[in-house]
């Protein structure tokens, strides 16, 4: 790929932005502060749910992995469950079976402790069965947002019967017991 085709594909902004989460993730640690709140405050994103992946039904089908993964929540999220389907990627979330997050918003898999991602299967895909993981989500640019980004990367291209509604919808309101 050239720099050419690469900066017309490129989502202006999408690189800094990662490069950003990830020194703020470092610097939190090395400061001894909390990596995953360190995270939420600059990229406006939301604590989802905070459990042990019980569950990470991995199957590889034409080049794509594809991940079933349940996770038994801790914490404040006793008693409840938190579901993703993964595409290669996070692409829907549920917590208990109600949709509570949706591709192409982000959906982050991380380490409460590193704030790392975790992954099992070589480093794609699958979850690592009985490590505790938080779930976080995050506004995705705009770009993805537009009819064009979610009939890429929205709910119906994955074979799912709804439509995308945004995180900040999702989540406004939300409690947690």
């Amino acid at each position: 790929m050239s720099g050419e085709q690469l900066l017309r594909g490129a989502i202006p902004g999408n690189l800094s932005e990662a490069i950003l989460f990830g020194k703020t993730v470092r610097e939190a640690r090395q400061a001894g502060k909390d990596p995953i709140a360190a995270l939420l405050d600059v990229s406006n994103g939301y604590k989802l749910f905070q459990g042990i992946v019980r569950k990470s039904d991995e199957r590889g089908d034409r080049g794509f992995n594809w991940v079933d993964v349940e996770i038994e929540g801790i914490k404040e999220y006793v008693g409840r469950t938190y579901k993703v389907f993964v595409k290669n990627e996070n692409i829907v979330a549920w917590l208990d079976d109600e949709v509570d997050v949706i591709s192409p918003d982000y959906i982050y898999n991380l380490n409460p402790e590193t704030g790392e991602s975790t992954t099992g299967g070589g480093g794609v895909g699958g979850y690592p069965l009985d490590v505790e993981v938080v779930m976080v989500g995050v506004p995705a640019p705009e770009q993805w947002r537009s009819e064009k980004g979610i009939e890429l990367i929205g709910p119906r291209h994955f074979g799912f019967d709804f439509e995308y509604t945004p995180i900040e919808k999702l989540q406004a309101g939300r409690k947690i017991d």
